[in-house]
């Protein structure tokens, strides 16, 4: 199967900004950066610039405001961009990078970027043979939250699902990394004392990726990609699937989301986080308000989309 599944939204503090669906002309203002294949990475064949933000990744039109803390969620499905995402075994792993002096919308990552372990997540407590990817492909959606000692600035957070069903021989490991352009509103003053780079990192330890997860007793995972920094989630948690994605119509046809729920907690060690306002299953007061998005430059252009199907522009002064 060569097109597998992306983040289609990601929710900050409740509230969800739309992605592009890999492959298709730019349909939504957005602040996830698209890329133009779905199917998985694999460390022979993939070019090595695909292994930092995702298969022919583009700079995406925005930064979405967050702050430190703040409660960061992905929302992965199948390529058709309704139905569940299909792995169920693997780890999740996710990295930031400070976007510089330049605008997040500007900068471009490459191999020699420098990126810091935030969160990682592999197998349920007290059973090697689940994990919380498996989570995912029953639609639950992954949150964390940022670090509370982030700098303030411009930021890429790169997630990523490493998917291992066929992970006997290096090259049946599946990458599928994302990125997304955060500007966060901090007072912190944190840097970050470990890094990595991409694909470099995973080149370096293909005998931690090797691992067969079907045959017993499955060990322990060992996590690759270098260590946890010491600037690190502060929690996170399996929550509710994402509200169904607005359209942008100039229609005023009213639109109905229900969440199913999860309540598979991060295992000690990896930090509880308890189930986050606003991600309750019907929550009509996320689900309806307007939704803000900001670039980062000086015109601080704000673009609000009603999941009722409106859609305006209007200015932050």
């Amino acid at each position: 199967v060569s097109a597998h599944g992306y983040v289609n939204q990601i929710g900050i503090d409740g509230q969800w900004y739309a992605g592009n669906k890999p492959g298709e002309d730019l349909q939504e203002f957005s602040p996830i950066r698209a890329v133009s294949d779905g199917g998985p990475l694999q460390l022979e064949g993939a070019a090595a610039t695909d292994f930092v933000c995702g298969k022919n990744a583009s700079k995406a039109q925005l930064s979405a405001p967050a702050r430190a803390g703040s409660l960061i969620a992905f929302n992965w499905v199948g390529m058709d961009g309704t139905s569940a995402w299909i792995h169920r075994v693997g780890p999740l792993v996710t990295y930031m990078t400070p976007c510089g002096a330049a605008s997040c919308e500007e900068y471009e990552p490459t191999v020699d970027t420098k990126w810091f372990k935030v969160a990682e997540l592999g197998q349920l407590p007290n059973d090697t043979t689940r994990w919380y990817q498996g989570e995912i492909s029953s639609t639950a959606t992954y949150n964390l939250r940022l670090p509370e000692d982030l700098a303030q600035g411009g930021y890429l957070i790169r997630h990523e699902l490493i998917s291992l069903q066929n992970a006997i021989s290096p090259n049946g490991i599946e990458f599928y990394p994302m990125c997304a352009q955060l500007l966060v509103n901090s007072k912190g003053t944190g840097e970050a004392n470990a890094t990595v780079t991409f694909p470099a990192a995973y080149n370096a330890s293909i005998g931690d990726l090797i691992f067969d997860a079907y045959t017993p007793p499955v060990p322990s995972y060992f996590f690759p990609g270098g260590p946890l920094s010491n600037i690190i989630t502060s929690g996170q948690v399996m929550g509710p699937a994402a509200p169904p994605p607005p359209a942008f119509s100039s229609s005023s046809q009213n639109s109905s989301s229900t969440s199913s729920s999860s309540s598979s907690i991060a295992p000690p060690g990896q930090n509880h986080l308890p189930q986050a306002s606003g991600y309750s299953s019907g929550d009509a007061t996320t689900t309806q308000r307007p939704l803000c998005m900001i670039k980062s430059d000086s015109a601080y252009e704000l673009r609000v989309r009603h999941l009722a199907m409106r859609s305006t522009l209007c200015k932050l002064r």
